[in-house]
C-alpha cells in the first residue's frame, strides 16, 4: 500500500478507504464493537478515556463542590477544579481523594464523603472505549505501508483485579474538569455567563503499555 501523504490524518483516511470502511468501528461476533485505531509503528501504549459522573451524596453537587473546594486556576477562574483525584495513600496535601471497596469507588474529602462510582460501571465504560483493531503503519518518503494488524481487548477481570494498583501508580486516573465562569476574556470570548458552571465531566483516563497483562493482544497480520 503506497501513496504520498502530507499528514497522519491523510494516512488514516487512506487506510480506512483501502479497507472499504465507512467509519471507525466494526462489529465482531466474538469481541463486539471494536474501534479501528490507526497508529504509527512506534505505538506501544493504549490511551483510554471516558467521562463518568459520580453519584453525589446528599448535600453535594457540582456547585457545592466548587464552592467548598474550588481554587483559582491559571486562566483566572476563582473557583476551579481541574486536577486528578489521587488514591488516599497518595493524597499528600490534596483535599480530595479516592478510597475503594470491592464494588465501589468512594469520592472523599476533608469535609466528608462526596459521592461514589460503581466500580463495575467504570470498568465497563473503559472497556467499551478500549477494545480496538490496531493497525500500525510506517511512513517513508511520504509513502505508507501497513506493517501489522492486531485486535487489542481489555481484560475486564484483570482490570478489576489491578484497578486499585493502577490508580496508585497513576496509570489510571480520575480527573475533575469544572470551573465557575468569571467576567474576564477567557469566558467572555466563549459566551459563558459569569457565575455559570462549566463542567466537562469527570474524566477517567488510562495509559497502559500494550505489553501489560490487562490487554489481550491477537496478531492478525
Amino acid at each position: 500500500m503506497e501513496k504520498e501523504f502530507n499528514s497522519p490524518q491523510d494516512a488514516k483516511s487512506f487506510i480506512l478507504k483501502e479497507l472499504n470502511m465507512a467509519d471507525s468501528y466494526i462489529e465482531s461476533p466474538v469481541f463486539g464493537s471494536l474501534f479501528v485505531r490507526i497508529a504509527n509503528q512506534k505505538t506501544s501504549h493504549s490511551n483510554i478515556s471516558t467521562s463518568i459522573k459520580p453519584t453525589y451524596d446528599d448535600g453535594w453537587s457540582n456547585q457545592s463542590l466548587l464552592n467548598s473546594m474550588g481554587v483559582e486556576d491559571k486562566n483566572g477562574h476563582e473557583r476551579s477544579l481541574m486536577n486528578s483525584i489521587p488514591h488516599k495513600e497518595n493524597k499528600k496535601s490534596s483535599n480530595l481523594w479516592l478510597t475503594f471497596t470491592s464494588d465501589d469507588i468512594f469520592f472523599e474529602s476533608n469535609l466528608g464523603r462526596i459521592g461514589k462510582w460503581d466500580k463495575k460501571n467504570v470498568i465497563a465504560k473503559l472497556t467499551s472505549k478500549a477494545n480496538n483493531v490496531l493497525i500500525k503503519y510506517e511512513m517513508a518518503r511520504q509513502e505508507i505501508r501497513v506493517i501489522s494488524i492486531q485486535i487489542v481487548v481489555l481484560n475486564k477481570e484483570k482490570l478489576d483485579y489491578d484497578f486499585v494498583s493502577l490508580v496508585k501508580s497513576g496509570d489510571l486516573t480520575c480527573e475533575c474538569r469544572m470551573y465557575v465562569a468569571t467576567n474576564h476574556q477567557h469566558c467572555i470570548s466563549r459566551g459563558y455567563k459569569p457565575g455559570s458552571i462549566r463542567n466537562h465531566g469527570y474524566g477517567w483516563r488510562m495509559k497502559a503499555s500494550l505489553q501489560n497483562t490487562i490487554f489481550d493482544v491477537i496478531d492478525l497480520v
